[in-house]
């Protein structure tokens, strides 16, 4: 029973993988996900440009808060931005600055970033720019603006790195419950589980409707060749079921690895080809592997 279930598994997996479809479908993936991955590389390689420099001047009224800036600002960019930046230290008015960038079409992507002293804040930064600024652009700026008001804070309140370290660290809350049947430490696996439950909800969805759909196409496949009167004919109903479940899952299983080699095989054709570094790269592989689910869905609903 074992062999014919293993059999069975072993064509209903070939007649899938085997197909033009899967392969065609397949190769049409590859090509798209590693293309969209390496869209500026191709873009650049038939004489588009990417290379208009970001300048981010800076207006210091602290007269203490570029170099701090300066030096995190650097560090956050060569680890999260493949842009390239110039960092500016100007004496120039705002209204200047303003103006400058408004009529010159040269300074048209470049930010003005004006510090002034706060006594409440210790630190207030006002952003200007033409237009909107990407998201990790403004992510990179807002944790090096951060880190410059804690430098600043240190030194305008003496604070000691362990002060410093007391105040910036979590409390622990100490949970009693008074019902003694209840545990805290069920209370702690539930919060986890409300956050992390909905994340497993759209896989294990789209697996079972994915399953269903395969599942019933080649049954009603077998039914119209009438290749199902000789199979049931050799096996149990229940090994013919299995033996399709099995198949299907496993199909799925190796289509969702297929497409996480094309976005590995894209994402590393940056790192050699191109001039990100490896850390950009599994930064930008984590965003892409949220849509993995939805490209496998799409692509198996067509076997």
């Amino acid at each position: 029973m074992k062999d014919k279930f293993l059999y069975l598994t072993g064509v209903s997996l070939k007649r899938k993988m085997k197909s033009k479809w899967f392969i065609v479908a397949n190769i049409l993936l590859a090509v798209a996900i590693i293309a969209v991955c390496n869209i500026d590389l191709i873009i650049k390689k038939f004489g588009g440009d990417f290379s208009d420099l970001n300048k981010i001047y800076v207006i210091d009224n602290t007269n203490s808060s570029y170099d701090v800036f300066n030096a995190n600002i650097q560090e956050g960019i060569k680890q999260f931005s493949t842009e390239e930046y110039e960092i500016s230290l100007i004496t120039e008015s705002k209204d200047i600055m303003v103006e400058k960038i408004k009529t010159d079409e040269n300074e048209k992507n470049s930010i003005i970033l004006v510090f002034n002293n706060s006594d409440e804040k210790v630190l207030d930064v006002e952003m200007i720019s033409n237009d909107f600024v990407d998201t990790v652009s403004m992510s990179v700026i807002n944790m090096a603006v951060n880190n410059t008001k804690t430098y600043l804070a240190v030194l305008k309140y003496n604070i000691s790195e362990d002060e410093l370290a007391a105040l910036s660290s979590g409390v622990e809350i100490n949970r009693t419950i008074l019902d003694e049947n209840k545990d805290s430490t069920e209370e702690n696996m539930n919060a986890i589980m409300s956050a992390v439950f909905p994340v497993f909800i759209l896989p294990f969805f789209m697996l079972v409707i994915i399953l269903v759909q395969m599942i019933g196409a080649e049954v009603n496949d077998e039914k119209t060749t009438r290749g199902m009167e000789i199979i049931i004919s050799n096996v149990s109903p229940k090994v013919h079921f299995f033996s399709k479940c099995a198949a299907g899952n496993i199909f799925i299983i190796s289509q969702l690895f297929l497409i996480i080699a094309y976005l590995l095989i894209g994402l590393f054709t940056r790192t050699f080809v191109g001039d990100t570094t490896v850390s950009t790269t599994m930064n930008q592989l984590t965003g892409l592997l949220s849509g993995v689910f939805s490209a496998s869905f799409v692509s198996s609903l067509k076997y």
